[in-house]
C-alpha cells in the first residue's frame, strides 16, 4: 500500500484481522502510521465534523470509538461530542497496534518512506522507493489521499510569489503571517475554518477575509446520536435503516448528513434529495456545501 493515512491504516487493519496468509507493507512519509494530514493536525482546536457515536471504524461494534475515547480520552465524552482530530488519529493507530500485536507483527512492513515510480512487470508491480530499494507485490494499493493544491490561474498569485501559499498545510505556510496582519482565504470550506482557528491559537490578532463563490457560511451539526436510524416499535431495540426522504420534508436539510457514515449512500444523488424537499436552487447549493463538509 502506497499511503498510510486513515484508509491505508485502516485497510491494513483490516487485512490482517482477515487474510492470514497475506504479507502487507505500507509505504507512507509521515512519521506515525494512521494520521495522514486530516488526523495530523497538532491543533486541539481541529474537531471531527462528526460525533464520536459515528465514528466507530469497525463497522460491526458502532460504539467502539466511542467505547475508546471514553477509556483513553475523558470519562466525560458523550455519544454527542466532537473530539478533536488527534485524538481520532490516536485511535486509528491503536487499531493497528491491537492487530500487529494478535500474531501478526511478521506479517506487516511499515515502511517511512517515499515512493518515486511503479511500474508493471512479470514479477507483479514493481515499487521504487527514493532510498533505492524495490519492492514486488501481487496487489497495489494507492491511498494517498488529496493530491496538493494545483496552482492558482488568477494573475499575480503565481507559484513564485511571495504572499501567496498554495498549500495551508505546507511546513512555512504560516511562519511570515505578521500577527497583526491581513490574511485573504479563497474559499469557505473546512480548510479555511481550520486555518482561521490555528492561526488564532497561534495569537494572531489581524483581520482574516474569506472570498467564497456561494457566499455561505459553514452551520453546525446538531450532534443527533440517533441520526440515521430508527427504533422499533416492537422491540425498543436500534436498527440501521435507509433515510426516508419523507421525513425530511420539514426538517433542515442539514439533519440529513448528520448519519452514520455507513448510511451515506444516498447521499450520492443530492440533486433528487433537493427536489424532493422543494428547495430551489439557492437552497441546493447550500446542501451540496454541506455535503461536502460531511
Amino acid at each position: 500500500m502506497v499511503g498510510g493515512g486513515f484508509s491505508g491504516t485502516l485497510l491494513a487493519v483490516q487485512l490482517l484481522r482477515r487474510g492470514p496468509s497475506l504479507s502487507i507493507a505500507v509505504v507512507d512519509k509521515g512519521q506515525v502510521p494512521g494520521r495522514g494530514l486530516a488526523y495530523g493536525t497538532r491543533y486541539p482546536c481541529h474537531l471531527l465534523n462528526v460525533p464520536a457515536c459515528n465514528m466507530s471504524a469497525l463497522p460491526e461494534e458502532p460504539d467502539h470509538f466511542l467505547q475508546w475515547a471514553k477509556a483513553n480520552y475523558g470519562r466525560t465524552v458523550q455519544a454527542t461530542t466532537f473530539l478533536p482530530r488527534a485524538v481520532y488519529g490516536r485511535y486509528v493507530g491503536s487499531l493497528l497496534e491491537e492487530a500487529t500485536g494478535h500474531g501478526c507483527a511478521d506479517r506487516l512492513q511499515w515502511i517511512h518512506g517515499e515512493v518515486l515510480s511503479i511500474s508493471h512487470e512479470q514479477t507483479g508491480m514493481e515499487v521504487q522507493l527514493a532510498d533505492s530499494s524495490t519492492l514486488i507485490a501481487q496487489t497495489l494499493v494507492l491511498s494517498i489521499g488529496n493530491f496538493s493544491p494545483g496552482n492558482s490561474n488568477i494573475p499575480g498569485l503565481g507559484a513564485n510569489s511571495m504572499r501567496y501559499v498554495r498549500s495551508l498545510w505546507s511546513a512555512t505556510a504560516w511562519r511570515d503571517i505578521p500577527k497583526d496582519g491581513n490574511v485573504l482565504l479563497i474559499g469557505f470550506g473546512l480548510t479555511s475554518i481550520d486555518l482561521a482557528v490555528a492561526i488564532k491559537s497561534e495569537g494572531f490578532a489581524g483581520h482574516i477575509h474569506i472570498l467564497s463563490r456561494h457566499g455561505l457560511m459553514p452551520q453546525a451539526l446538531s450532534g443527533r446520536r440517533n441520526g440515521g436510524r430508527r427504533q422499533s416499535r416492537r422491540t425498543g431495540t436500534e436498527m440501521p435503516v435507509s433515510i426516508d426522504l419523507s421525513l425530511w420534508v420539514d426538517r433542515d436539510y442539514k439533519e440529513i448528513l448528520n448519519v452514520n457514515h455507513r448510511q451515506l449512500n444516498i447521499l450520492q444523488q443530492p440533486l433528487a434529495i433537493a427536489r424532493h424537499l422543494g428547495r430551489d436552487r439557492r437552497a441546493f447549493g447550500g446542501f451540496g456545501c454541506e455535503a461536502r463538509r460531511s
